[in-house]
């Protein structure tokens, strides 16, 4: 006698590729629905870039220098008003622990262990580039009045 095969033994071709359509489906899903990791080195490098571009754009706006007083751990603006430079305190921050900041070129030694970028009236600063280093890699900012902030990145 020949052995009946039944329909219910096995998993047909069918069904399988409605499984993986529904796995695919929830991978897809589960994708879209987490942000995407962001380095704080790249957030920090970001913020540099716009407080830069905005000190420059002041500059031009108020018809006094601006500046940006920078160390390792953070940096802060300053305006030049009638002939002593004063705190912008809306521009003080400090870097998140892990992060240090130097002047690798071309910017102005400051006051103690400081250096400084100085946009004048018509927002041209010196040439130079700051460096943001973290445990996961290395930034450098060349600061130039032709093309603002613009951001290199480089390895370890």
């Amino acid at each position: 006698m020949t052995p009946v095969r039944s329909r219910d033994s096995g998993i047909t071709l069918f069904e399988i590729l409605i499984v993986l359509t529904i796995i695919a489906l929830a991978a897809g899903a589960a994708i879209v629905a987490v942000p995407p990791s962001t380095r704080p080195l790249d957030v920090e490098v970001a913020k540099l870039k716009v407080t830069l571009n905005t000190l420059a754009d002041r500059a031009v706006y108020t018809g006094q220098p601006h500046a940006l007083d920078m160390d390792s751990n953070g940096y802060r603006a300053r305006i030049l008003d009638n002939g002593a430079w004063i705190n912008l305190p809306v521009i003080d921050r400090r870097l998140p622990r892990g992060l240090r900041m130097q002047a690798v070129s071309g910017l102005r030694v400051g006051e103690g262990n400081t250096w400084q970028v100085t946009f004048d009236p018509i927002g041209v600063a010196p040439t130079g580039i700051v460096r943001i280093r973290s445990f996961t890699g290395t930034v450098e900012l060349p600061v130039t009045s032709e093309e603002r902030a613009v951001t290199r990145a480089g390895g370890r």
